[in-house]
């Protein structure tokens, strides 16, 4: 990587990405030419992730772009490096989305161009972040000395709930995704919103597989749910908050069509 020379330029590095590839210091790059050009406002995360995504479809570069969880630890990376510092916060494009945190270039990210080839090279838990703090209060027992969890029991109570009624019923309509037509969309999806709920992220986990063996109507399918996750609070906030959990989202900034394009991406 050393060989590389740092591209002055965004079409430099674009150049340079079409020239060598997955060999190129793709993301890094284009991180530090985007936020160059920002200046001092800077940018968000989700908002540089989306114009790295019009660069790639843009110039043809015949890779896949990289996802957001990729571009989202990249500038966990370059912050604990200070290549990048805080640049303020501005509200969400909703009334209950949190604010959009944004980021530009220190004096050391534009000086350490060498950096910017290889963030992660550079990053080590004890120098560029704080090292790790062992956990408070008292230690847990060592495993042989916990007491068994009671499986038996557990598989009971959860049996006897899953025959409790319509609140279960979801989950028929889910173990069978595999059969929905365009005829039954709308069956298929009265069953399921219960599920969307109370698990989106497993179901809409279920229905990206779908879509991407078999395409054609499961995508339709996908599409019918970002509408109505438009229209239920309650299903929209359980999904963010599932997707927080996994670190694949800060904020709420997003629309039902980006999560499940962020999830796309996850899943792969």
């Amino acid at each position: 990587m050393s060989a590389v020379q740092f591209p002055e330029t965004l079409e430099e590095a674009v150049a340079l990405i079409e020239e060598r590839g997955r060999s190129a210091p793709r993301t890094a790059i284009l991180i530090y030419h985007l936020l160059r050009r920002a200046g001092s406002r800077g940018m968000g995360v989700y908002e540089c992730y989306r114009e790295i995504r019009r660069i790639y479809e843009e110039h043809g570069l015949g890779l896949r772009p990289p996802p957001y969880t990729a571009v989202m630890k990249m500038f966990y990376f370059l912050r604990r490096l200070g290549l990048i510092e805080y640049a303020g916060s501005e509200p969400g494009s909703h009334p209950w989305a949190l604010p959009i945190n944004r980021y530009r270039l220190t004096e050391r990210g534009l000086r350490e161009r060498s950096m910017w080839l290889n963030p992660k090279r550079f990053y080590r838990p004890g120098g560029g972040a704080a090292a790790p703090q062992p956990p408070s209060g008292p230690r847990p027992p060592p495993p042989e000395e916990r007491p068994k969890k009671r499986k038996r029991a557990r598989r009971a109570r959860r049996r006897k709930k899953e025959r409790k009624g319509p609140r279960y019923e979801w989950r028929y309509y889910y173990d069978n995704l595999d059969m929905v037509t365009r005829d039954n969309m709308g069956e298929w999806l009265e069953g399921l919103w219960p599920g969307m709920r109370e698990q989106p992220l497993r179901i809409l986990r279920r229905i990206i597989e779908l879509a991407d063996e078999r395409g054609g109507v499961f995508e339709e399918l996908l599409d019918r749910v970002a509408e109505l996750l438009e229209k239920d609070r309650v299903a929209l906030d359980r999904l963010y908050e599932q997707m927080g959990e996994l670190g694949l989202v800060y904020g709420r900034e997003f629309s039902p069509r980006d999560l499940i394009d962020i999830l796309r991406y996850a899943f792969e």
